[in-house]
């Protein structure tokens, strides 16, 4: 067990928040957690934190401070396989047990992420692929996606299944993490 880490969870939904502060508590030893809805509730220059634990959601809204902190953060979200180009910010599946994230969070906690982890999986994308995963994270159907790339529906619905296949992520907010994360989408674009 890890001893004298301290973690800042930054979530804006209390139920998650409690239950990842509950997950450390129980699965991490003597590791001090501090909840905070906003990076703006949490950030204080005295106060010096092991890693940020985030939701998906949360990470989206908080995506500016996030991405430029030194400070190791994990990102859990739904149904998530994606690996990033920053080597400082971790995606773990939620699918997982609660033993297995605290594991997770254990060795990001000691190790620096290998660069075969967070190998650039954006190049794999053909540029239609880009364009469809720009609007899937915009929050649009199959057909207003057809209908803005002036395609059929069935080109779009296999395109999708390629995304998903190439990059083993299945929810879309975890495809919105990864396409804000490889600079698919500007994060002002999500609506």
């Amino acid at each position: 067990m890890l001893s004298n880490n301290r973690y800042i969870i930054v979530c804006a939904d209390n139920l998650r928040a409690y239950g990842l502060q509950q997950l450390c508590r129980q699965h991490l030893g003597n590791a001090e957690t501090v909840v905070a809805g906003s990076m703006a509730q949490a950030a204080s220059p005295d106060q010096k934190y092991d890693m940020i634990l985030t939701d998906a959601r949360t990470f989206a809204d908080e995506y500016h401070f996030l991405i430029n902190t030194q400070t190791p953060v994990v990102v859990l979200a739904d149904n998530a396989a994606a690996a990033t180009d920053d080597q400082h910010i971790s995606i773990v599946p939620t699918t997982l047990s609660c033993t297995q994230i605290a594991e997770k969070i254990r060795q990001l906690t000691t190790r620096p992420p290998h660069p075969d982890e967070c190998a650039g999986k954006a190049d794999q994308l053909s540029e239609r692929e880009k364009e469809v995963l720009k609007y899937v994270c915009k929050g649009l159907i199959n057909k207003e996606i057809a209908n803005q790339l002036n395609i059929s529906l069935h080109t779009v619905i296999s395109h999708r299944k390629n995304i998903t296949a190439k990059l083993k992520i299945k929810s879309v907010p975890a495809l919105t993490i990864f396409a804000i994360m490889n600079g698919i989408i500007p994060r002002e674009d999500i609506g």
